[in-house]
């Protein structure tokens, strides 16, 4: 999985949210250093798909039980674990 962080300075509204994202993946700089979207040249991207998630969450008490539950340290920093493997991946803190 690969991760990528970029400053597009265009307004994003959901009922233009497949115009945004095709602006997005045609531009020079996100195609550059996107490497999922290397070889694509400015402009290829004609067609996106997407699936909005519905968010009822509207504020960060949401988190509150990861605290509680001693798996964050006060700091907001996760709790680290000794190196554990579960079904052939690396768990490397204690959310499970």
């Amino acid at each position: 999985m690969d991760v990528a962080k970029f400053r597009f300075n265009k307004s994003f509204h959901l009922i233009g949210a497949e115009e945004f994202l095709k602006d997005l993946f045609n531009d020079a700089n996100v195609i550059k250093n996107f490497a999922a979207l290397n070889g694509l040249g400015a402009g290829t991207v004609t067609d996106v798909k997407f699936t909005q998630f519905n968010c009822n969450v509207m504020n960060m008490q949401f988190f509150d039980v990861l605290k509680e539950q001693g798996l964050v340290h006060d700091n907001g920093f996760i709790r680290g674990n000794y190196e554990e493997r579960v079904d052939g991946l690396v768990l490397g803190d204690r959310i499970r």
